[in-house]
């Protein structure tokens, strides 16, 4: 194993949304903590090759992300099993490309996960402070 964390967030048409995931996960998630970030394109179309060079910039700065353009649209379930074969972590997170971290998700999660080695999959506690609910 090479990482202790992997990341999936499957693309189409959001680059802005997942510029904005990546750089909150990158500013909230510690550097101790080793990871590799897939992102795989399903919507590089000519249409959309401005947005994408602007896009392939910002995540360039990063060393733990890697782009992979799937030529079309396969679709969530497909573009995320796109990466298993490259998968050497311990963890593996499946993103939706509209997350903003607030703080660190990930390592109490993975602490979780070491401390209780029956469990097999989590789901974070999200909450969206948009929505009021009465």
């Amino acid at each position: 194993m090479s990482e202790e964390l992997s990341v999936c967030i499957v693309a189409y048409h959001n680059y802005n949304d997942i510029k904005r995931a990546i750089e909150t996960m990158e500013n909230y998630t510690p550097a101790k903590l080793t990871k590799k970030v897939y992102i795989v394109d399903n919507g590089n179309t000519s249409e959309w090759e401005k947005e994408n060079k602007e896009f392939l910039k910002v995540i360039e700065q990063y060393p733990d992300v890697e782009y992979i353009d799937a030529y079309k649209n396969l679709g969530f379930g497909k573009g995320n099993n796109a990466v298993l074969p490259f998968l050497k972590s311990k963890y593996h997170c499946i993103m939706n490309p509209d997350i903003v971290f607030k703080e660190d998700a990930f390592t109490p999660i993975i602490k979780y996960m070491d401390d209780n080695l029956g469990v097999g999959m989590v789901i974070p506690n999200i909450i969206d402070t948009s929505v009021v609910s009465y």
